[in-house]
């Protein structure tokens, strides 16, 4: 089996800005792929994410996933109606994702805050009930399960399997997407889309030889 030829980060293919784009879709941060901006960074999730129905999905299953983890972070440790877990992890995850972006960052503050509020007082509902961290974990793992064959079933290639990208970088995609639904950020959406073509060489040469399979 021949060997995948290596292409160094340096010679990947950056198309120039088609369109203008704001000034902080140009920073760049440690773990983006390749040390490229943001808004390349956002075009390589938006490579394994281009089909709509996969892209409502997985938005969908990403609101669903955290409402879940707050409700479980909420079981284990509440104060007074407080969820002290839920904020301990959603604060600095909150923080991160604002400066990554802060449109869609601050959408997600407005999603966590509802649930962070709302669930002490789900949990002290249900008493010693254990239905709700049941459904809370099957949604956790069927969902997740479910993610990744939407990559295979409808985009037809196996998820990029980098942690920042799962953590950070897809959500922050999916909500812009919401945004364009919404009628913002339309420009920078079809700029992301334009720049994901140059994602073809990495998945056959990069990603390939870095992880050691072949990707159909």
């Amino acid at each position: 089996m021949t060997t995948p030829t290596t292409v160094p980060s340096q010679t990947l293919p950056h198309p120039p800005n088609s369109v203008r784009i704001p000034d902080r879709f140009m920073k760049r941060w440690k773990p983006f792929v390749n040390g490229v901006t943001l808004i390349d960074e956002l075009s390589f999730s938006y490579y394994f994410h281009q089909k709509t129905v996969n892209q409502v999905f997985h938005f969908v299953s990403i609101l669903i996933i955290h409402t879940c983890m707050i409700i479980l972070l909420s079981m284990i440790y509440t104060v007074e109606h407080v969820s002290v877990l839920g904020l301990t992890f959603y604060i600095p995850y909150s923080i991160l994702l604002l400066l990554l972006e802060y449109m869609s960052g601050f959408m997600y503050i407005i999603w966590f805050s509802f649930w962070i509020f709302m669930s002490p007082y789900m949990v002290q509902d249900t008493g010693d009930s254990y239905a709700i961290p049941i459904i809370c974990m099957v949604l956790l793992l069927g969902l997740l399960l479910l993610q990744l064959v939407g990559h295979v079933l409808i985009e037809h290639r196996m998820p990029a399997f980098r942690a920042f990208e799962l953590c950070f970088t897809t959500p922050c995609l999916l909500m812009i997407r919401f945004l364009v639904a919404a009628g913002f950020l339309k420009d920078v959406w079809e700029e992301i889309k334009v720049r994901s073509s140059q994602w073809q060489t990495w998945k056959q040469h990069t990603f390939c030889e870095e992880k050691n399979y072949i990707v159909i």
